[in-house]
């Protein structure tokens, strides 16, 4: 999706902004969340990244977008996301564990840390596999750290 935008042309647009160029940034989460839309919602609001939803012929998808640069025409747009695909991860292993309790068991914690290091490196497979994503994608943690 993202990557329709920024094949574009010489400038990129979106919403009102136009942009010389653009990067996709993936952030995977340290932990996992019953509901990932509100904690990536909190996530880029605390980083004060700009809600800018693409519309498509299908649904509308949310992106978060931020700015290298001030003016009419900025020189580079961050457009972020964090998966949400991940709330089915954590179902999965409630689920498996039959959770009746409140917190995580320390077996419950190591499930949840094996399958986003999976998901992370299927991710990290696929982006490398294709020489446009390898240019224009990064994957990051919820600090910002890369991966």
């Amino acid at each position: 999706m993202a990557d329709e935008i920024i094949r574009q042309g010489d400038k990129i647009q979106i919403g009102d902004k136009i942009y010389k160029s653009a990067k996709i940034r993936i952030v995977i989460p340290r932990t996992l969340d019953a509901d990932m839309k509100r904690q990536a919602t909190i996530y880029f609001r605390k980083i004060h990244f700009e809600s800018c939803p693409i519309t498509t012929v299908h649904r509308s998808y949310p992106i978060y977008v931020e700015s290298t640069s001030e003016g009419n025409v900025k020189d580079e747009a961050i457009i972020a996301d964090m998966p949400t695909i991940l709330s089915g991860v954590d179902k999965a292993i409630d689920m498996y564990f039959r959770v009746g309790h409140i917190g995580k068991t320390q077996e419950q914690q190591l499930t949840e840390e094996r399958e986003l290091n999976n998901f992370t490196r299927v991710l990290s497979l696929l982006i490398s596999q294709e020489a446009f994503c390898r240019e224009i994608v990064e994957i990051v943690d919820d600090n910002n750290q890369p991966i």
